[in-house]
């Protein structure tokens, strides 16, 4: 493995003696034009374009490097679109991409393994063949996010989770991006499909319904609208101080 105290990227080709000199060039120049272009589509989805420059060959095993114009926002791509390449479901538009990627790794012996690098970080790369992996779930979460922008031809919004680092774009339909065309840069609380990277981070969304967060909200209509879905429940009890005390008590 290579080992180089830098914050360049390197895409890594490891295998029985495989070396810069002995690496089939037409496969490793196609893996690496393949990876920076998914890596770029990834992030216009994103609406959040990244661009790599340079390309230097480092010894020992084959590894090409690049430098990425931002590294954190390139190892949270890195991450996302390991999964893609695994085989697990992408989100429309980058099915093309991915192949290639995938087609670029098929083409070197099965027992070549491959890695992108970025100085201690490391992100192994497989085709569905090499390692399927448990799929990752969709789930249906509940969020707050502040709304950056809307728009698009295939309607997206762009995110800021109130909880999370890092923002993302969402898939949403057309009747609700015009609603939440009206709320930039206003806090909503959404529920969204969703699928993470093993790494927690959003890789794919999609909108099903948002309210707006009201910031000067009457406190008493706030208790109002929480108490109203467990009135039924509460209404039955008659002493709910001495309920919670005991409930307290028990635990």
């Amino acid at each position: 493995m290579v080992k180089v105290e830098t914050k360049e990227f390197l895409l890594e080709v490891n295998g029985p003696e495989v070396h810069s000199s002995t690496v089939d060039s037409g496969k490793m120049l196609e893996f690496g034009a393949a990876y920076v272009d998914l890596l770029c589509k990834m992030a216009e989805e994103e609406e959040n374009p990244i661009s790599f420059t340079g390309l230097s060959v480092i010894d020992k095993c084959a590894a090409i490097q690049i430098s990425a114009q931002d590294n954190a926002y390139a190892r949270q791509l890195s991450s996302t679109a390991a999964a893609y390449i695994r085989g697990r479901c992408p989100p429309h538009g980058l099915g093309q991409p991915i192949v290639r990627v995938q087609e670029s790794l098929r083409a070197f012996p099965r027992e070549y393994n491959f890695k992108v690098i970025n100085g201690p970080w490391e992100q192994p790369l497989a085709v569905p063949e090499v390692a399927s992996g448990p799929e990752i779930p969709f789930a249906i979460e509940n969020m707050r996010a502040t709304v950056l922008r809307v728009g698009g031809v295939e309607p997206k919004v762009r995110l800021k989770p109130v909880l999370e680092a890092f923002t993302f774009s969402a898939s949403v339909e057309r009747d609700l991006a015009k609603r939440l065309g009206e709320h930039l840069y206003a806090d909503i609380d959404l529920v969204a499909k969703v699928l993470r990277t093993d790494e927690g981070r959003v890789a794919s969304c999609t909108v099903i319904a948002f309210r707006v967060v009201e910031s000067e909200q009457d406190p008493v209509e706030a208790m109002r609208r929480w108490y109203k879905p467990y009135a039924e429940y509460w209404d039955k009890i008659d002493d709910v101080e001495g309920m919670l005390r005991d409930r307290d008590r028990s635990h």
